[in-house]
């Protein structure tokens, strides 16, 4: 038996309206990964310029030694 001509442009809506739909939630995805990367990329510099303090901070301690090696001057 033959559908009828209402069933077919009720289906054709349900899948344009699911399109629709999914082309929304890409879009938001794409842009949620799009922020993630941007944050990642901002996070990644301020390591490499915290690594870069940390390095210049080590390398004027005389004779490289740490403060826990050191005895207090009371001793």
């Amino acid at each position: 038996m033959p559908e009828s001509p209402g069933y077919l442009e009720e289906k054709i809506i349900l899948l344009e309206e699911r399109q629709a739909f999914q082309e929304d939630t890409l879009q938001k995805l794409d842009d949620a990964v799009s922020e993630q990367q941007r944050q990642i990329m901002a996070l990644e510099d301020q390591l490499k310029h915290l690594l870069s303090q940390f390095r210049k901070l080590e390398s004027s301690i005389p004779d490289g030694g740490l403060a826990e090696d050191e005895k207090p001057p009371h001793y």
